[in-house]
């Protein structure tokens, strides 16, 4: 009896050992990349200091140049926009971001996939394990799975399907993330694409609009100045999301930018590399004109 629990107590010390070992390992590769998503996301969540932010899925991060806001509004600025994430990642970062430093814009582009419609909320979390720790991010967590405290006291849980990543950013990375973190496509549609209007979303997922109004209200007490976009998509339709975000952005007094259906943009394929992603032409010509618009809204001493 003494040796099966002696071999037992063996089995879960040497268990503990490679966790806590893969632990410091995986945090030194998060903080140490050279290049890739880990060291952008890391200088996102750590370092960035910026004055705009971009926030949103990849239309966001493909839809806003920079350095055309820097040079248009004299403000510097980074997207940090990141594919297939929405409401329920943004305003964990933005909770962590806020602890260190205030931005004095918040451009949030919205999709309605990731931002509204019900589905799983723990995949949005999965970049943000790795800064479990950090003030604000455990908030969100319990929110969205009050399970996720006791998961997280494993570190092989919680850099799971990170790890390859993390090492290839420390040594070979794949990328390296650029012009502020706009990631511009150079390509443009030939063919004209097959373009079919969604059902409309009449149901908010609760989690994703408890993030929200929490962002909002986030914002507010830091006065931070928050700015809801909905940048073009190929094809002249409505957002599917369209009314409840409406309803959303009256109720609480925000400005949208709505160029969903800009017919400046919309229809031409020059604009586009795809029907829901615009190329850097696109992207350069979007930012320039939502620019001048706020230069008329924003109330910033930078601005005249």
């Amino acid at each position: 009896m003494k040796k099966i629990i002696s071999r037992i107590l063996i089995f879960f010390a040497v268990v503990f050992l490679i966790d806590m070992v893969f632990g410091c390992a995986c945090r030194y590769l998060n903080c140490h990349a050279k290049g890739g998503d880990t060291k952008n996301q890391y200088y996102i969540t750590k370092e960035c200091e910026k004055d705009i932010l971009i926030f949103g899925s990849s239309r966001a991060n493909h839809h806003y140049a920079p350095k055309v806001i820097e040079d248009s509004l004299s403000m510097s600025c980074y997207n940090c926009g990141l594919e297939g994430n929405g409401i329920v990642l943004f305003y964990s970062r933005l909770l962590m971001m806020t602890n260190r430093y205030t931005p004095k814009i918040l451009i949030y582009d919205i999709y309605d996939l990731f931002d509204v419609a019900e589905g799983d909320n723990m995949k949005y979390l999965q970049w943000q394990k790795r800064f479990y720790d950090e003030p604000g991010a455990k908030d969100v967590f319990t929110m969205v799975n009050p399970n996720e405290k006791y998961k997280m006291l494993c570190n092989l849980y919680r850099y799971n399907g990170n790890f390859i990543q993390m090492l290839s950013d420390n040594y070979l990375p794949i990328h390296n993330v650029e012009y502020g973190g706009y990631r511009p496509v150079r390509v443009h549609m030939t063919d004209e694409p097959m373009v079919k209007e969604t059902n409309q979303i009449t149901t908010w997922d609760p989690i994703k609009k408890e993030c929200m109004t929490l962002l909002v209200q986030l914002c507010k007490e830091k006065d931070i100045q928050l700015i809801f976009a909905y940048s073009p998509s190929y094809g002249g339709y409505r957002p599917s999301c369209d009314n409840l975000i409406k309803e959303f952005v009256k109720e609480h007094n925000l400005l949208l930018l709505d160029h969903y259906s800009d017919m400046d943009f919309c229809m031409n394929k020059e604009y586009f590399y795809d029907t829901v992603h615009m190329n850097d032409t696109g992207a350069t010509d979007y930012t320039k004109k939502i620019c001048h618009i706020l230069k008329k809204n924003l109330k910033l001493t930078a601005i005249n």
